[in-house]
C-alpha cells in the first residue's frame, strides 16, 4: 500500500485477498478521493475500520458477509445503501441500530438463526426498504405482520423460514407494494393462497416445497400480474 501513496486521487480501490493490518486501515484514511472500497477476502475488525471513518466521500465498501458482526455493521450503516449480511454474526443488539436507517433499500439478514420477530421491530422502521431478504431465518408470523408499513418494499424473500405460516398470508397479501414474493418452504398452504393472490402489483411469486395443491389453482390462474410463477415441489 505505501507504493500506492502518490495516488491520492484514487476513487475505487479493490484489496481483496491482500492480509491488511492496523497500519493498513490508518494508511488508507489518507485516500480522501475514495468512493468505494473492495475488501472481501480480507479479515478484520470494526475497530480496524475506524481510520475509515475519515473518507468524506466514501459510500460503498464491501466486505465478506460472514466476518460481518454488530461492530462492523455499526460502520457499515452510514454508508452503504445495500447490506449483505447473509450468514452473518449480527445479533439482535445489532439489528436495532438499523432502526431509521431511511437511506437503505436493500438488506439480506439470511442464514442468521439469530434474526427472529424481534428484530423485525427495528426492520420495520427503514421507512425506504425495497428488498428484504429472510431466508433461512427465525422470522414467523408475528415478524412479518411488524412489516405491513413497508410501503416501497418490492421485493421479500422468505425461503425457508419454517415459522411464516397460513397467519402471515393475510398479512402479505395486503402489502401492495410487493412485486417479487418468495415463499418456497414456508408453511403457507393452500388456506393462504387466496389471500396473496390479492397482490395487484405482483409479477413473481415462488412456492416451492409447500403444502400447495389444485385447490390454489384457480386462484393463482386469477393473478394476472403474474410474470414468474415458481411451484417445483409443491
Amino acid at each position: 500500500l505505501v507504493r500506492l501513496a502518490h495516488l491520492r486521487g484514487l476513487k475505487h480501490l479493490s484489496l481483496g485477498g491482500f492480509q491488511l493490518y492496523d497500519s493498513a486501515f490508518i494508511f488508507l484514511s489518507g485516500f480522501r478521493e475514495l468512493e468505494s472500497l473492495d475488501l472481501r477476502g480480507v479479515s478484520f475488525s470494526g475497530e480496524n475500520m475506524e481510520p475509515l471513518r475519515e473518507l468524506p466521500l466514501l459510500t460503498d465498501v464491501d466486505v465478506d458477509p460472514e466476518i460481518i458482526d454488530d461492530e462492523i455493521l455499526e460502520f457499515l450503516i452510514p454508508i452503504s445503501p445495500v447490506l449483505n449480511m447473509s450468514g452473518s454474526r449480527v445479533t439482535n443488539e445489532g439489528i436495532r441500530s438499523l432502526a431509521g436507517a431511511d437511506h437503505i433499500v436493500a438488506l439480506n439478514l439470511s442464514h442468521n438463526p439469530r434474526v427472529d420477530d424481534s428484530s423485525m421491530l427495528y426492520v420495520a422502521a427503514m421507512t425506504n426498504l425495497k428488498t428484504l431478504v429472510l431466508v433461512n431465518t427465525n422470522v414467523g408470523d408475528q415478524g412479518v405482520s411488524q412489516l405491513t408499513g413497508l410501503d416501497k418494499l418490492a421485493f421479500l424473500n422468505l425461503n425457508s423460514s419454517r415459522n411464516v405460516s397460513d397467519r402471515s398470508a393475510g398479512i402479505l397479501g395486503s402489502m401492495d407494494s410487493l412485486q417479487h414474493l418468495l415463499i418456497n418452504r414456508t408453511g403457507i398452504t393452500d388456506r393462504g393462497i387466496p389471500l396473496i393472490a390479492r397482490l395487484p402489483r405482483l409479477r413473481r411469486l415462488s412456492i416451492e416445497g409447500t403444502d400447495i395443491g389444485v385447490n390454489s389453482l384457480p386462484h393463482l390462474v386469477g393473478m394476472s400480474s403474474l410474470e414468474q410463477l415458481d411451484v417445483a415441489g409443491s
